[in-house]
Protein backbone atom coordinates (compact mmCIF):
# COMPACT_ATOMS: atom_id res chain seq x y z
CA UNK A 1 0.00 0.00 0.00
CA UNK A 2 0.75 3.95 -0.88
CA UNK A 3 1.95 6.38 2.22
CA UNK A 4 -1.23 8.92 2.35
CA UNK A 5 -0.20 11.72 0.05
CA UNK A 6 -0.07 15.09 1.56
CA UNK A 7 -0.20 18.73 0.45
CA UNK A 8 1.53 21.31 2.15
CA UNK A 9 2.16 24.85 1.64
CA UNK A 10 4.47 27.04 4.17
CA UNK A 11 5.60 30.92 4.51
CA UNK A 12 8.31 32.16 6.36
CA UNK A 13 8.66 36.35 6.42
CA UNK A 14 11.94 37.80 8.14
CA UNK A 15 12.48 41.15 9.26
CA UNK A 16 15.76 42.37 10.52
CA UNK A 17 14.79 45.44 12.32
CA UNK A 18 17.68 45.91 13.69
CA UNK A 19 21.88 44.84 13.38
CA UNK A 20 21.24 43.11 16.58
CA UNK A 21 17.60 41.97 16.35
CA UNK A 22 16.01 39.59 13.63
CA UNK A 23 12.38 38.78 14.48
CA UNK A 24 10.70 36.00 11.91
CA UNK A 25 6.72 34.92 11.32
CA UNK A 26 5.97 31.67 9.73
CA UNK A 27 2.93 29.81 8.56
CA UNK A 28 2.50 26.17 7.59
CA UNK A 29 -0.60 24.38 6.41
CA UNK A 30 -1.52 20.46 5.64
CA UNK A 31 -4.07 20.45 3.64
CA UNK A 32 -6.92 17.92 3.34
CA UNK A 33 -6.28 17.41 -0.18
CA UNK A 34 -6.52 13.16 -0.93
CA UNK A 35 -9.51 11.65 -1.11
CA UNK A 36 -10.05 7.49 0.10
CA UNK A 37 -8.32 6.84 -3.09
CA UNK A 38 -5.36 8.85 -2.35
CA UNK A 39 -6.23 11.08 -5.36
CA UNK A 40 -5.00 13.95 -5.28
CA UNK A 41 -7.50 17.24 -5.36
CA UNK A 42 -5.31 20.61 -6.48
CA UNK A 43 -6.42 23.91 -5.01
CA UNK A 44 -4.90 26.75 -6.11
CA UNK A 45 -5.31 28.39 -2.70
CA UNK A 46 -2.18 25.98 -1.96
CA UNK A 47 0.04 28.52 -4.21
CA UNK A 48 -1.00 31.93 -1.84
CA UNK A 49 2.18 33.28 -1.06
CA UNK A 50 0.70 35.76 1.34
CA UNK A 51 1.56 35.23 4.84
CA UNK A 52 -1.32 34.54 7.47
CA UNK A 53 -4.06 34.70 4.17
CA UNK A 54 -4.18 31.13 4.87
CA UNK A 55 -5.14 31.16 9.04
CA UNK A 56 -7.53 33.72 8.23
CA UNK A 57 -9.20 31.84 5.75
CA UNK A 58 -9.31 28.38 7.34
CA UNK A 59 -8.32 29.28 10.95
CA UNK A 60 -6.52 27.43 13.41
CA UNK A 61 -9.13 24.26 14.32
CA UNK A 62 -10.66 23.68 10.98
CA UNK A 63 -9.86 20.39 8.99
CA UNK A 64 -7.08 21.85 7.07
CA UNK A 65 -4.30 21.48 9.40
CA UNK A 66 -3.21 25.32 10.05
CA UNK A 67 0.33 26.37 11.99
CA UNK A 68 1.56 29.90 13.01
CA UNK A 69 5.06 30.56 14.18
CA UNK A 70 6.94 33.67 15.23
CA UNK A 71 11.05 33.41 15.93
CA UNK A 72 13.27 36.36 17.51
CA UNK A 73 17.12 36.31 17.95
CA UNK A 74 18.79 39.39 19.77
CA UNK A 75 22.69 39.96 19.74
CA UNK A 76 23.69 41.57 23.00
CA UNK A 77 27.00 41.50 22.91
CA UNK A 78 29.37 40.29 19.90
CA UNK A 79 29.89 37.14 20.94
CA UNK A 80 26.65 35.87 22.22
CA UNK A 81 22.91 36.44 21.13
CA UNK A 82 19.52 34.55 22.83
CA UNK A 83 17.07 33.41 20.35
CA UNK A 84 13.09 31.92 20.58
CA UNK A 85 10.80 30.01 18.53
CA UNK A 86 6.66 29.92 19.61
CA UNK A 87 4.12 27.92 17.65
CA UNK A 88 0.41 28.06 17.76
CA UNK A 89 -1.85 25.15 16.38
CA UNK A 90 -4.92 26.01 17.95
CA UNK A 91 -5.81 28.49 21.11
CA UNK A 92 -8.66 28.29 23.67
CA UNK A 93 -9.16 27.33 27.12
CA UNK A 94 -6.08 26.73 28.92
CA UNK A 95 -6.42 22.93 29.35
CA UNK A 96 -8.61 22.73 26.38
CA UNK A 97 -7.28 19.62 23.99
CA UNK A 98 -7.32 22.98 21.52
CA UNK A 99 -5.16 24.39 23.38
CA UNK A 100 -1.95 23.43 21.14
CA UNK A 101 1.01 25.95 21.51
CA UNK A 102 4.98 25.37 21.96
CA UNK A 103 8.07 27.43 22.80
CA UNK A 104 11.57 27.40 22.44
CA UNK A 105 14.62 29.50 24.32
CA UNK A 106 17.85 29.18 23.69
CA UNK A 107 21.61 31.13 24.37
CA UNK A 108 24.66 30.56 22.52
CA UNK A 109 27.69 32.10 23.43
CA UNK A 110 30.83 31.74 21.13
CA UNK A 111 33.82 33.09 23.38
CA UNK A 112 32.61 31.70 26.92
CA UNK A 113 34.02 33.35 29.91
CA UNK A 114 36.29 35.09 27.48
CA UNK A 115 38.08 32.33 26.21
CA UNK A 116 38.87 32.15 22.55
CA UNK A 117 36.83 29.59 20.68
CA UNK A 118 35.32 28.12 23.66
CA UNK A 119 31.46 27.89 22.99
CA UNK A 120 28.15 26.93 24.77
CA UNK A 121 24.47 26.90 23.78
CA UNK A 122 22.25 26.33 26.13
CA UNK A 123 18.43 25.48 24.75
CA UNK A 124 15.00 24.45 26.47
CA UNK A 125 12.22 23.70 24.44
CA UNK A 126 8.32 22.74 25.31
CA UNK A 127 5.10 21.53 23.82
CA UNK A 128 1.98 21.23 25.16
CA UNK A 129 -0.16 18.36 24.56
CA UNK A 130 -1.72 17.28 21.16
CA UNK A 131 0.35 19.89 19.31
CA UNK A 132 0.89 19.31 15.67
CA UNK A 133 -1.93 16.48 16.12
CA UNK A 134 -5.13 16.47 14.01
CA UNK A 135 -8.69 14.94 14.52
CA UNK A 136 -7.70 13.71 10.95
CA UNK A 137 -4.60 12.08 11.46
CA UNK A 138 -3.62 12.36 7.51
CA UNK A 139 -3.72 16.34 8.83
CA UNK A 140 -1.20 15.81 11.39
CA UNK A 141 1.77 17.80 11.00
CA UNK A 142 4.23 14.77 9.78
CA UNK A 143 5.38 13.26 6.60
CA UNK A 144 6.11 9.54 5.91
CA UNK A 145 5.81 8.40 9.10
CA UNK A 146 8.08 11.45 10.42
CA UNK A 147 7.70 14.46 12.48
CA UNK A 148 7.87 18.00 10.89
CA UNK A 149 8.67 19.67 13.88
CA UNK A 150 10.30 18.04 17.00
CA UNK A 151 11.34 14.45 16.28
CA UNK A 152 9.58 13.07 20.49
CA UNK A 153 5.92 14.91 18.94
CA UNK A 154 4.07 16.48 21.32
CA UNK A 155 4.01 16.57 25.55
CA UNK A 156 7.26 16.81 26.22
CA UNK A 157 9.79 19.33 28.34
CA UNK A 158 13.62 19.16 26.89
CA UNK A 159 16.63 20.83 27.89
CA UNK A 160 20.14 20.60 25.35
CA UNK A 161 23.49 22.20 26.39
CA UNK A 162 26.28 21.93 24.17
CA UNK A 163 30.41 22.97 25.21
CA UNK A 164 32.89 22.75 22.84
CA UNK A 165 36.74 23.96 22.78
CA UNK A 166 38.82 24.28 19.93
CA UNK A 167 42.60 24.07 20.21
CA UNK A 168 44.35 24.44 17.50
CA UNK A 169 43.02 21.91 15.05
CA UNK A 170 41.81 19.71 17.65
CA UNK A 171 38.05 20.35 18.90
CA UNK A 172 36.75 18.98 21.91
CA UNK A 173 32.90 18.67 22.55
CA UNK A 174 30.41 17.45 24.97
CA UNK A 175 26.66 17.10 24.74
CA UNK A 176 24.17 16.70 26.88
CA UNK A 177 20.08 15.68 25.90
CA UNK A 178 17.99 15.76 28.77
CA UNK A 179 13.73 15.23 27.71
CA UNK A 180 10.91 14.44 29.91
CA UNK A 181 7.73 13.32 28.23
CA UNK A 182 3.98 12.45 28.65
CA UNK A 183 3.59 8.99 27.23
CA UNK A 184 0.24 6.84 26.67
CA UNK A 185 0.22 4.42 29.79
CA UNK A 186 0.02 1.18 27.44
CA UNK A 187 2.77 1.86 25.36
CA UNK A 188 6.36 3.27 25.97
CA UNK A 189 6.77 4.71 21.94
CA UNK A 190 8.33 7.68 20.84
CA UNK A 191 6.00 9.21 18.05
CA UNK A 192 5.79 6.31 15.68
CA UNK A 193 2.06 5.10 14.60
CA UNK A 194 0.95 2.53 17.48
CA UNK A 195 -2.47 0.06 17.14
CA UNK A 196 -3.73 2.61 19.84
CA UNK A 197 -7.23 4.49 19.81
CA UNK A 198 -6.42 6.76 22.43
CA UNK A 199 -3.90 9.31 23.48
CA UNK A 200 -2.56 11.65 25.79
CA UNK A 201 -0.91 13.41 23.44
CA UNK A 202 2.78 12.53 22.79
CA UNK A 203 1.98 10.66 19.83
CA UNK A 204 1.01 13.14 17.15
CA UNK A 205 0.14 10.31 14.36
CA UNK A 206 -2.90 9.36 16.43
CA UNK A 207 -6.04 11.11 15.79
CA UNK A 208 -7.12 13.52 18.66
CA UNK A 209 -10.79 12.79 18.48
CA UNK A 210 -10.56 10.65 21.56
CA UNK A 211 -9.21 13.93 23.67
CA UNK A 212 -11.72 16.22 22.02
CA UNK A 213 -15.02 14.07 22.17
CA UNK A 214 -13.83 12.83 25.54
CA UNK A 215 -13.10 13.88 29.44
CA UNK A 216 -10.05 14.66 28.41
CA UNK A 217 -10.87 17.25 26.29
CA UNK A 218 -10.83 20.16 29.18
CA UNK A 219 -8.75 18.51 31.35
CA UNK A 220 -4.98 18.51 29.98
CA UNK A 221 -1.60 19.52 30.83
CA UNK A 222 1.57 19.72 30.66
CA UNK A 223 3.49 15.95 30.69
CA UNK A 224 0.20 14.48 31.57
CA UNK A 225 0.52 10.29 31.36
CA UNK A 226 2.90 8.00 32.04
CA UNK A 227 6.06 10.29 32.49
CA UNK A 228 9.09 8.98 30.78
CA UNK A 229 12.85 10.03 30.49
CA UNK A 230 15.11 10.52 27.93
CA UNK A 231 18.90 10.90 28.09
CA UNK A 232 21.76 11.38 25.42
CA UNK A 233 25.12 12.13 26.81
CA UNK A 234 27.77 12.29 24.01
CA UNK A 235 31.80 13.52 24.62
CA UNK A 236 33.72 13.78 21.40
CA UNK A 237 37.50 14.64 20.23
CA UNK A 238 38.07 15.81 16.61
CA UNK A 239 41.24 16.49 14.56
CA UNK A 240 40.39 19.26 12.08
CA UNK A 241 42.45 18.23 8.54
CA UNK A 242 40.97 20.91 6.09
CA UNK A 243 39.05 24.24 7.41
CA UNK A 244 37.81 24.66 4.22
CA UNK A 245 35.55 21.97 4.12
CA UNK A 246 35.76 20.83 7.87
CA UNK A 247 37.14 17.61 6.74
CA UNK A 248 37.84 15.58 10.16
CA UNK A 249 38.06 12.84 11.92
CA UNK A 250 36.25 12.36 15.22
CA UNK A 251 36.16 9.55 17.81
CA UNK A 252 33.36 9.66 21.37
CA UNK A 253 31.24 8.48 23.49
CA UNK A 254 27.40 7.98 23.72
CA UNK A 255 25.22 7.26 26.68
CA UNK A 256 21.68 6.41 25.12
CA UNK A 257 18.87 5.86 28.14
CA UNK A 258 15.51 6.13 25.89
CA UNK A 259 12.64 5.62 29.31
CA UNK A 260 14.92 3.45 31.26
CA UNK A 261 14.80 0.56 28.79
CA UNK A 262 18.36 -1.01 28.00
CA UNK A 263 20.63 1.80 28.35
CA UNK A 264 23.15 1.66 25.44
CA UNK A 265 26.99 3.17 25.27
CA UNK A 266 28.67 3.52 22.27
CA UNK A 267 31.75 4.23 21.44
CA UNK A 268 32.62 5.22 17.74
CA UNK A 269 35.15 6.57 15.28
CA UNK A 270 34.60 8.74 12.22
CA UNK A 271 35.55 10.85 9.35
CA UNK A 272 33.12 13.80 8.25
CA UNK A 273 33.73 16.88 6.00
CA UNK A 274 31.35 19.45 5.31
CA UNK A 275 30.50 19.93 1.57
CA UNK A 276 28.57 22.92 0.24
CA UNK A 277 27.10 23.87 -2.97
CA UNK A 278 27.06 27.49 -4.44
CA UNK A 279 24.60 28.46 -7.03
CA UNK A 280 25.38 31.98 -8.96
CA UNK A 281 21.84 31.32 -11.03
CA UNK A 282 20.35 34.49 -9.94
Amino acid sequence: ALFQKKAASFQYLSWAIHKRVQLGFFQGLIWQASDNKNRQNINLNYFNPLIFTNALVYSLNATNNVLLGSTLKLKFFENSYVYAQYVLDGYDKIKSVYNKQGFQIGFKNHQLLKIKNLSLLAEYNQVRPYTYAAVISEQSYTHYNQALAHPLGANFRELVSILSYRYKDFVARAKLVYARTGTDATSTSSVYPTPLTSTVGQNIFISDVSAVNGINSTNNFQNQGKEATIQNIDFSLAYIINPVNNMQVCGGINYIDRYGNSPLTIAYLSFKTSLSTIYYDF
